[in-house]
């Protein structure tokens, strides 16, 4: 009978692309073992059904209420998702029935996890960041291991089993082809180019910061700009009004160099990391995979992230070169200065950036789960 693993999260970008490379891992580890497994996902579609499908897994999707730390008018709608949710995961699992449960944490990974306790299936979970979320930090009393990225972020889980195994890292992001991005995306080998991440949602700050000095950074840039599904429209406005003023000047320049997306799908920023000089990024699990494959970072950390985390994690990649700017020092001039000094300086923070990133994550991981 083949093992089943059960794998829990996927609230938003960063917690997916981890899950999918444990996937990954667990897959490799189980074949050379000559064991026969099999892998369920359970979490939100938006962030796992295309790597899930793509792989073969199969997905189930999760009802979940958003856990706030502030009053909003949507709170009312997350409890009652938060009531669904409860009794769509006890069908979930009971229905699964697993050998193993993995969580990354997030609120939809909350009531699955305590399923698998109550029905007495290990629990492993992993934490992205260098301050634990709120979902972790309860789970982690009932986890027969915690995996952590930081080492720093052991302290908060004393008395706990904890390994420090970095974060997982897809292995597809390793195999794209420059010459391809370059046709794929349009871009000149005679300029460098700059990524902008603005998380998996976008970011207007960045946004806005990108779009002030878009007629600046284009002359000596190209630029691949992942702004948001929810801001797209609004971006491609601003982006035609800028182009529509500089028609007979810069307008022409302007279109050519800033390439915009909603969102970039795993395929689409595997090649923009290979075809990128520089990359512009939120704090988020992205830091691992921009150490991963030595690309000089600018880290623009979401100001209220919860309990400040996105700034510690900017701060720990800090050590190893990155340029760390607060939302409250973001302008344009700042941001074109760094982005030159950084790229001034791109050898030594490449070899330098390299090593904060820990490569065999998903590995470590997929071994502790198998052995059960």
């Amino acid at each position: 009978m083949a093992y089943r693993i059960l794998m829990i999260g996927g609230g938003s970008g960063g917690h997916a692309m981890p899950l999918l490379a444990v996937g990954e891992a667990l897959q490799k580890t189980a074949q050379a073992q000559s064991r026969p497994i099999e892998l369920y996902f359970l979490g939100e579609k938006r962030w796992l059904e295309a790597g899930t499908k793509a792989r073969g897994w199969q997905l189930r999707s999760l009802v979940a209420g958003k856990l706030r730390g502030y009053f909003s008018p949507l709170i009312f709608l997350d409890y009652l998702k938060m009531f669904a949710g409860f009794w769509q995961a006890l069908w979930r699992v009971f229905w699964i029935m697993p050998d193993a449960v993995f969580s990354k944490g997030g609120y939809d990974s909350i009531f699955p996890a305590l399923w698998a306790k109550i029905f007495f299936i290990p629990l492993y979970i992993h934490e992205t960041d260098s301050v634990p979320g709120r979902a972790n930090r309860l789970l982690s009393k009932f986890a027969k291991e915690i995996f952590v990225a930081f080492p720093g972020t052991a302290s908060y889980f004393l008395g706990k089993p904890v390994a420090v195994v970095g974060n997982p890292i897809r292995s597809n992001i390793f195999q794209a082809d420059l010459a391809t991005a370059r046709e794929y995306f349009k871009l000149s080998s005679d300029l460098p180019t700059v990524l902008v991440l603005g998380g998996s949602q976008g970011a207007r700050n960045i946004n806005n910061a990108i779009l002030s000095g878009l007629v600046e950074i284009t002359k000596e840039w190209q630029i691949i700009h992942q702004v948001g599904e929810n801001n797209l429209t609004e971006v491609n406005q601003a982006v035609t009004q800028i182009a529509k003023e500089g028609e007979k000047t810069y307008g022409p320049i302007v279109q050519a160099h800033h390439h915009i997306y909603g969102f970039l799908n795993e395929g689409e920023l595997a090649q923009a990391y290979a075809v990128t000089d520089v990359v512009i990024t939120r704090g988020g699990g992205a830091l691992f995979e921009i150490s991963a494959l030595g690309k000089p970072a600018i880290v623009i950390p979401i100001a209220d992230s919860a309990n400040g985390h996105q700034l510690a994690n900017a701060m720990e990649l800090a050590k190893y070169g990155a340029v760390v700017l607060t939302e409250d020092n973001l302008t344009t001039h700042i941001l074109l200065s760094e982005l030159k000094r950084v790229y001034a300086d791109r050898q030594a923070i490449i070899q330098k950036i390299k090593a904060f990133a820990l490569l065999d994550a998903a590995d470590k991981i997929a071994i502790s789960l198998l052995s059960v």
